[in-house]
């Protein structure tokens, strides 16, 4: 594994970017991706997760994908996806099904 982040480093250092790495610990997926509230315990056979304070109920990865993006997002202004994707708003890049582009002015 270290192999891997040993070159990782080295490709994002190459072309110019940062990699970001995230705590194994971090609770990706017991924060919801809507209003931050962490859960105390979530199992792993639980599949989709529905936050008891705001209501949200989504895919468990897809929370936790959403979770690491803003970790990364706020730590690193080079993985803001929302500076790379110019033109796009920020539900497309969150909901790629459903891109829809801004007119400029």
């Amino acid at each position: 594994m270290a192999d891997f982040i040993h070159m990782l480093d080295y490709k994002c250092a190459w072309h110019g970017t940062e990699c970001v790495k995230v705590d194994h610990w971090h609770p990706s997926a017991k924060t919801c991706s809507a209003c931050g509230t962490v859960k105390s315990a979530l199992l792993l056979s639980e599949r989709t997760d529905r936050c008891h304070t705001c209501g949200f109920d989504g895919a468990r990865d897809l929370n936790a994908a959403r979770n690491i993006e803003v970790f990364t997002a706020e730590r690193s202004p080079v993985t803001d996806s929302a500076r790379r994707c110019v033109g796009r708003t920020a539900d497309a890049i969150r909901n790629p099904g459903e891109v829809r582009i801004q007119q400029p002015g």
